[in-house]
């Protein structure tokens, strides 16, 4: 059993790397993955032709995942966007406690996963390493995925 107290808890990176925690089953707090298989998942998800077998998910509920308000949640995804003004896209991923995020832009067939492997309750290094590579690609910042 796992005594978290308060939930707040959770917020604490050093929480996250308890034993305990790592081996229990926590929707949205115990996926463990290297920057590779969540940029796959993410890639797959993102991709209108994937290599191999069907798309991840149906376009119907790619479109629903998609139509969530902005900051929100749909199917397990954050909704979030990139770019501004009228050239603004949707984007849809999640951001993982101590820095940690993937994310795709389906429009645009792009995926991103950053793993930190120091966890701290601040997002500088995912953003130092997020700007270029999204500024590269001509998508602005990613908001709404936190």
């Amino acid at each position: 059993f796992l005594d978290m107290g308060q939930m707040q808890q959770l917020l604490n990176p050093a929480m996250l790397n308890m034993a305990t925690l790592r081996a229990a089953c926590l929707p949205g707090a115990s996926m463990h993955a290297s920057a590779h298989g969540l940029g796959s998942f993410y890639a797959a998800l993102a991709s209108a032709r994937p290599v191999l077998g069907p798309p991840l998910l149906p376009p119907a509920l790619l479109a629903r995942a998609s139509a969530a308000t902005e900051g929100h949640w749909g199917l397990g995804l954050q909704r979030g966007a990139v770019g501004g003004g009228s050239r603004r896209l949707t984007a849809l991923g999640h951001a993982a406690t101590g820095g940690s995020v993937g994310f795709c832009v389906p429009a645009r067939g792009v995926a991103c996963a950053v793993l930190v492997s120091n966890l701290s309750s601040e997002r500088r290094v995912t953003r130092r390493i997020l700007a270029p590579l999204l500024a590269d690609l001509d998508l602005g910042e990613l908001q709404g995925i936190s």
